[in-house]
């Protein structure tokens, strides 16, 4: 009865899970809605303390919930980290994969062992739910540096990352002046036939190291043969590019997302947005991951 009451629960805190996801979807209704919930994982890759690295399907979770939410980790993953959860605080609700494997015999009566993938649900606590000393927190990535700096910075170590990816859907990165015949309001491009990204320099790094994000964003998620319709490469370029650009500290309020609520309204919405979360979650880390390995070499060089 004690086992057969458990699983009773775990399926109704899985059913719960989905119907938060699935709410979380409905409310992403307009620009800011997915503007509020980039800022959140961008948030997650800029506070270092963070435990784990959560996927997209984990943080919207996590954002439907507590959508101040700061930095999240589990009751005892806290008490490792020196802290302690408040009693009465009451637990964000996140789904956790469990990996399992089992033996069974093959149709020749051979032992074999197959395995598999089931998810049940954890409960997290923001750090705002718990108490203690102070956490270490190095500031934001990038903080040390001026905004104009960034891209000086930022565009070398990008370029390593573009060249070296996988099935190389980037051939080159061309930072350059406006000519003759380029698209007049086009700030950069990529071109997957050729492979390669042009950046367009027009006086602004800021805005420069933008474009190259977003433009870096395509070539990674679409630059391999992937036939996303136009909404949704979009949607997912600038993403990529907001997620990194308000994670290094750059200014990302005029950002908008002009077609997230056609894309989020339709039909099998929440498999879509989920898919494509994870896609720019992907991409964004990828590039994160470069700018905070050259940012750590930097630092030891110069502490050196």
């Amino acid at each position: 009865m004690k086992g057969a009451q458990w699983a009773e629960e775990r399926q109704a805190k899985i059913a719960r899970a989905k119907e938060l996801l699935a709410n979380g979807v409905r409310a992403l209704q307009t620009s800011d809605d997915w503007r509020a919930l980039l800022e959140r994982i961008a948030r997650n890759a800029q506070v270092r303390y963070r435990v784990s690295r959560y996927s997209f399907m984990n943080q919207m979770l996590v954002w439907s919930q507590a959508p101040d939410a700061m930095a999240t980790a589990g009751y005892k993953q806290w008490q490792a980290a020196g802290r302690q959860v408040r009693k009465g605080e009451k637990g964000i609700l996140i789904v956790q994969p469990r990996p399992w494997t089992r033996a069974a015999r093959d149709e020749e009566g051979n032992e074999v062992s197959k395995g598999g993938l089931s998810f049940g649900t954890v409960s997290v606590f923001d750090v705002a739910q718990t108490e203690g000393p102070p956490l270490d927190a190095p500031p934001p990535l990038c903080a040390t540096l001026a905004p104009d700096a960034v891209f000086a910075f930022g565009c070398p170590r990008l370029y390593e990352v573009a060249l070296g990816l996988e099935g190389q859907p980037v051939s080159s990165i061309d930072v350059r002046a406006r000519r003759e015949g380029d698209p007049a309001r086009a700030k950069g491009w990529y071109v997957p036939g050729t492979r390669a990204i042009v950046v367009i320099d027009d006086g602004n790094p800021s805005e420069m190291f933008n474009t190259l994000s977003h433009e870096l964003g395509h070539a990674i998620l679409h630059g391999t043969g992937e036939h996303h319709n136009t909404a949704t490469k979009e949607v997912e370029a600038e993403s990529v590019a907001f997620i990194v650009c308000h994670a290094v500290g750059l200014d990302t309020s005029s950002t908008s997302f002009p077609y997230v609520a056609h894309w989020a309204g339709s039909k099998d919405a929440g498999q879509a947005v989920v898919a494509s979360g994870d896609r720019i979650a992907r991409a964004a880390n990828l590039l994160l991951d470069a700018l905070h390995g050259a940012a750590n070499a930097t630092s030891e060089s110069e502490a050196a």
